[in-house]
């Protein structure tokens, strides 16, 4: 019956971004990447904090100052994910901050608008930076300009594995 199905299995956990059911034995939410336990929520989040989630909050550049002085003190921060945002990243503190960080290995930014000139500053910290793994930057009109300071930049930054930069307007895209 249809009851049965809607009822939570034994140990089930609901998301507190999303609200998706998920398994017990599942760390973090399978389609936001909440973590199960406790995750970020707002901009005065502990140091402490591993990960911060920031969806769809109209945060634009001047709104990350917290965030910024996280990444230059925190020794544990592992994911940042600012999907669905304003963020131009042109000031360049967050990505200055990000440069020097060496906790960080997630960073999810798809869907701001970052543009040729927050690429370009975002290339000059994937430079310096060793430590982020995966950045994803899909919807961000980066354009053929930002494309290249980023594959310039990726030349020089081993440490990377995966990159997202699709629907941002690059040769036929």
């Amino acid at each position: 019956d249809m009851l049965k199905q809607l009822k939570p299995k034994e140990g089930e956990w609901k998301c507190t971004q999303c609200m998706l059911k998920n398994r017990k034995e599942d760390p973090e939410c399978v389609a936001c990447g909440v973590p199960k336990e406790g995750g970020g929520g707002n901009l005065s989040g502990g140091v402490s904090s591993t990960y911060w989630h920031f969806h769809y909050m109209r945060l634009r550049d001047d709104d990350l100052n917290v965030l910024v002085d996280v990444l230059q003190k925190s020794e544990v921060l592992g994911k940042v994910t600012l999907d669905y945002n304003h963020l131009t990243l042109a000031d360049g503190k967050f990505t200055d901050a990000l440069a020097n960080n060496k906790t960080l290995k997630c960073l999810s930014l798809g869907y701001n608008k970052i543009g040729a000139e927050g690429a370009k500053r975002l290339a000059a910290s994937l430079r310096v930076n060793k430590t982020l793994k995966k950045l994803r930057l899909e919807w961000n009109e980066i354009g053929d300009e930002g494309a290249k300071h980023i594959a310039d930049a990726l030349m020089e930054n081993r440490s990377l594995e995966k990159i997202t930069l699709e629907y941002n307007k690059i040769g036929d895209d």
